[in-house]
């Protein structure tokens, strides 16, 4: 999003578009590709729709169509839940959902509630998941891990990650893959008050561990040995979970038609 506009853009081919003017003022939860289409979708609230009268819309990237609207599908959840989706805080831009099985998952960072929200983008309707643990807190992620769904959280108390990860997709069956002992020493050396939270999570275990003061950014393998440590000077900066797969595939929604326009880069290319 830039200057009150949203903007879908490859970093692989440096081709822009602007999207249509519906998505202005909207709460955007999430870009995905539709699988049996191919279509990428993007699925959005308007925050003049109010409570209970709350909606969610679905537009095409690159349709002629006007965004079709698909309600509220939360019979399979819990009122609270409902209430959650309905108040639309499954938009958090620091923790992305997570696109497995066509789906898309969140983390319900609710002190009344513990689950995982699922969006099942085929039948466009969502429900609910349970987590592999009652620990709750603002320091669990979602990842994903090898096609399989892992959910990281961060002990302070102990200076430990445990991470856990979905073995059976239907039956919701997790296991407790890794129990990472963070170098405490070492990090509290940089900062004692800092408090610190798992970033991004690698195949292999590794986890990259920010801290929420200072400009660090910590990777530490999957036996909690401090590999690399990363500061910036002058610019607070953090890696926020969105995920880029290099493609260079040229999509025709990059094209332009109707409400599309085809942009010259508004972004600063690396």
């Amino acid at each position: 999003m830039s200057n009150r506009g949203f903007y879908i853009c490859n970093p692989a081919t440096r081709q822009c578009i602007t999207l249509p003017l519906n998505l202005v003022g909207a709460n955007v939860v999430a870009l995905y590709r539709h699988s049996s289409s191919g279509e990428y979708r993007v699925l959005y609230r308007n925050w003049i729709d109010l409570y209970p009268d709350v909606a969610y819309y679905v537009l095409t990237v690159g349709s002629y169509a006007e965004p079709r609207c698909i309600g509220l599908p939360t019979a399979a959840a819990p009122a609270l839940v409902k209430q959650y989706i309905a108040a639309g805080q499954l938009f958090v831009t620091e923790r992305p959902p997570v696109f497995l099985h066509s789906c898309l998952h969140w983390i319900v960072y609710s002190a009344r509630v513990n689950a995982l929200v699922v969006f099942d983008t085929v039948a466009e309707s969502f429900r609910c998941m349970c987590p592999p643990t009652a620990e709750n807190g603002l320091w669990r992620h979602l990842h994903e891990l090898d096609d399989t769904l892992g959910m990281s959280y961060i002990d302070e108390r102990k200076m430990m990650v445990k991470l856990w990860v979905l073995q059976d997709y239907e039956m919701e069956v997790w296991s407790l893959k890794y129990k990472i002992e963070l170098p405490m020493a070492e990090l509290r050396s940089i900062d004692k008050n800092c408090s610190f939270k798992v970033s991004v999570v690698l195949g292999n275990g590794d986890v990259l561990v920010s801290c929420s003061r200072l400009c660090h950014l910590y990777h530490c393998d999957n036996m909690g040995k401090l590999l690399q440590k990363f500061r910036w000077h002058c610019v607070f900066s953090r890696p926020i979970g969105h995920c880029f797969k290099e493609s260079l595939v040229r999509h025709a929604f990059f094209q332009g038609q109707d409400n599309y326009h085809v942009v010259k880069p508004i972004f600063q290319w690396s």
